[in-house]
């Protein structure tokens, strides 16, 4: 059970940690709950089928927009060329043009550097098409495997197959909706979300992942764990994000993503609220505050086994066992 499955669930090896290291994290939650009532920006009403995706696509695009190169090229590698192309134009990156490196005629967007060229600052046809573009990574999420690589070749074909019925003109009434949300939630991001996540800082690693892919975060952008929701009413999911935010901290056994904050980014309201790591600690328990880095070491211990049975299952997966040689047919002089 990942992380993220775990900080919903009070059983878990994580919230049952949690419970009993910092059981007055509460506060913390009734705090963003006041925030979250103080918001720039409202939501848009979607189907549920089409909640989590469009969740999805806003955090890719986000992600794309703070980020100084582009990420998320697992999923990149479902689109076609002219898809790839667009979106990561349309996100404000350009090839890199170094003046001594030599023309190899590589032209495949997926094969080429990618920097920052500038930061789409509205909303016309080809920040809709890019918009479209994250919509279709969505797909690639559901089909993408990391332990059962294959070709880009088959990638492209498999996502082409799958939503060859799917496929649409983001014009067509049918799904304008969609976009339309999608979009709605990106302007909120430009006029509100995009200042307050930039202002933490200038690194921006996108889905970090810890404890070998037992916890995938979203981003961190200077030295915050930034999680991006994106849902109607946030009051009802903050317990389980901040246990979420909690877990990816925790998991962050060797400090090597240097997190001293984390933050909860509610993409409908466009709202940005933040909690020092130190100051967490100091409110979620009695008495001393504890040092966030024995409190690793103890979680490390209290997760471990369920961490060696993910890493165990993900091996096991890589590397099937080599199929059973039938007998071997006994030699002798036919009668």
């Amino acid at each position: 059970m990942s992380i993220a499955s775990q900080a919903a669930n009070p059983a878990s090896a994580l919230c049952r940690f949690l419970d009993a290291r910092l059981p007055h994290r509460g506060l913390i939650t009734e705090e963003w709950a006041r925030q979250a009532g103080e918001t720039p920006w409202s939501g848009i009403a979607v189907e549920e089928d089409d909640r989590r995706r469009l969740g999805l696509a806003a955090e890719y695009r986000i992600g794309l927009d703070l980020a100084s190169t582009p990420g998320y090229w697992n999923l990149l590698s479902f689109l076609s060329p002219m898809e790839c192309n667009s979106l990561l134009r349309g996100a404000g990156y350009r090839p890199a043009n170094y003046e001594h490196a030599a023309d190899t005629g590589t032209r495949d967007p997926l094969l080429l550097e990618w920097v920052r060229d500038g930061h789409p600052s509205g909303l016309g046809e080809a920040q809709r098409i890019t918009l479209v573009a994250c919509w279709g990574m969505t797909q690639a999420h559901e089909l993408a495997d990391p332990y059962n690589p294959v070709s880009v070749e088959m990638r492209r074909s498999l996502l082409a197959h799958v939503s060859s019925h799917l496929r649409w003109n983001h014009h067509s009434a049918d799904r304008r909706g969609v976009i339309d949300a999608l979009s709605h939630l990106w302007q909120g991001y430009l006029r509100h979300g995009r200042e307050q996540l930039s202002a933490l800082g200038e690194r921006v690693v996108l889905a970090p992942e810890l404890a070998d892919g037992f916890g995938v975060a979203d981003l961190v952008v200077g030295r915050s764990l930034v999680e991006i929701k994106t849902v109607l009413e946030p009051t009802k999911g903050l317990e389980h994000w901040l246990n979420q935010l909690l877990g990816y901290a925790l998991l962050d056994w060797f400090d090597a993503l240097r997190i001293d904050t984390v933050a909860l980014y509610l993409g409908w309201q466009a709202k940005l609220m933040t909690m020092p790591v130190t100051e967490l600690l100091a409110v979620s328990t009695t008495g001393p505050t504890p040092a966030l880095e024995p409190l690793r070491a103890d979680f490390r211990q209290a997760i471990q086994a369920d961490v060696d049975q993910t890493h165990q299952w993900r091996l096991n997966k890589r590397y099937p066992p080599p199929i059973a040689r039938a007998p071997a047919a006994e030699l002798g002089t036919p009668t």
